[in-house]
């Protein structure tokens, strides 16, 4: 299943996934749930072919 503009939604902790459900609860009603990635990111994971597509992150963070 995907949002429409991301593949995948990452945040850093299960309480920012539960602040997260609670914050986008149209997301949360179509069991969309992001996946936690804890600190730091190795960028080498995401084992792609070159020129594929450019990775974008977006970090989040309330205090």
């Amino acid at each position: 299943m995907t949002t429409g503009m991301a593949d995948k939604i990452l945040v850093n902790s299960k309480f920012i996934a539960s602040t997260f459900a609670k914050t986008f609860k149209h997301l949360d009603a179509r069991a969309i749930k992001p996946a936690v990635l804890y600190p730091a990111v190795n960028v080498n994971q995401f084992n792609e072919p070159a020129n594929s597509y450019k990775l974008n992150f977006l970090s989040i963070k309330s205090f």
